[in-house]
């Protein structure tokens, strides 16, 4: 975890960047912990097993043509990141948002590179 800073990772499911400060989780570091390995183990069940992906895609979304679970396969891996990284902009966002009350925000904002 990233001490006084926080720690930053993007969540999967469209839910963009989470960005948590340690006081605010509390006793919840083990559950946050076990959240961004699962996320990264989704990452890469996806890539590792094609067939098992579009057997899940076509579980929840009800398609069953072949062409189709392919096309959104495709879809779906090639905006799939390799791993968790929280988004430059949105950690910037947030930065320049906690900047008037904290220096070492703005700086930190400076260096994000945009």
């Amino acid at each position: 975890m990233g001490g006084d800073d926080g720690f930053a990772y993007a969540a999967l499911g469209g839910a963009g960047a989470r960005f948590v400060r340690p006081a605010g989780i509390g006793d919840g570091v083990d559950l946050l912990r076990r959240r961004a390995a699962g996320d990264l183990d989704i990452v890469v069940t996806v890539k590792a097993d094609r067939e098992g992906t579009k057997s899940i895609i076509g579980k929840f979304t009800r398609l069953n043509d072949p062409e189709g679970l392919e096309r959104t396969y495709r879809n779906y891996t090639s905006v799939l990141l390799d791993a968790p990284y929280a988004d430059p902009a949105g950690s910037k966002t947030l930065l320049d948002d906690m900047a008037p009350k904290n220096p070492k925000a703005a700086a930190a904002a400076q260096r994000i590179i945009k």
